[in-house]
């Protein structure tokens, strides 16, 4: 689905996330947090290739689905997987800024990023080598995309907020690895900063390239 995505092909990306990605035929499925993890990286891409109209829907329904497993349910407890994947936590704090931009409600937003913020802080906390440093890696990546991708930001302040996140998600970028996931799972962050990417770089001449 990704090749196809680079490929500007929606088509046949948008068939793959519907038939194999995030079918109703397989509910058990998309509990599995490294499904939930590839369905948002997969509309994350469309996003940044212009395709918020048709995205906009699916994105709730992945963060419906991602309810009880790696997000609190509907009483508000701890998901038994919530926070087992850094990664995962900001692509789902990225559904949830295109959430808020259909539908004007950033309180889930901020509550994710809250609840983010208070994990970094208790990872920051433990023992283990280099745990600090992880932590406010991780907080770091969360509130840059907080800033890129909020809806409520005042339009005046976008282009300071934006320039700001994009240069800070470029300084961490020998760090993103503490989030977890593949390089090519993490690449989402560099097409935050540069847009679209084909095979690691930045999409250029786009009418050629595939010929």
């Amino acid at each position: 689905a990704l090749v196809y995505t680079e490929k500007r092909n929606f088509e046949k990306a948008l068939s793959i996330f519907h038939e194999q990605l995030w079918t109703d035929k397989n509910k058990e499925m998309q509990k599995d947090p490294q499904v939930q993890l590839n369905a948002l990286n997969l509309l994350w891409r469309l996003d940044t290739r212009g395709k918020q109209e048709v995205t906009k829907p699916l994105w709730a329904q992945v963060i419906d689905g991602c309810a009880g497993t790696t997000l609190p349910g509907a009483d508000g407890a701890k998901a038994p997987c919530q926070h087992s994947d850094l990664l995962l936590d900001i692509l789902l704090l990225r559904g949830f800024c295109a959430m808020a931009g259909g539908n004007g409600n950033t309180g889930p937003l901020q509550t994710w990023l809250e609840q983010i913020r208070a994990n970094a802080k208790a990872m920051a906390a433990g023992s283990g080598e280099g745990a600090a440093a992880r932590a406010e890696a991780y907080e770091s990546c969360a509130n840059c995309v907080a800033d890129l991708f909020d809806p409520s930001i005042k339009e005046a302040e976008v282009p300071l907020k934006h320039d700001a996140a994009k240069k800070r998600l470029r300084e961490l970028q020998p760090r993103w690895g503490a989030l977890g996931g593949s390089e090519e799972q993490r690449s989402i962050l560099l097409e935050a900063i540069e847009g679209p990417l084909v095979a690691g770089s930045p999409e250029a001449n786009y009418d050629t390239l595939f010929r």
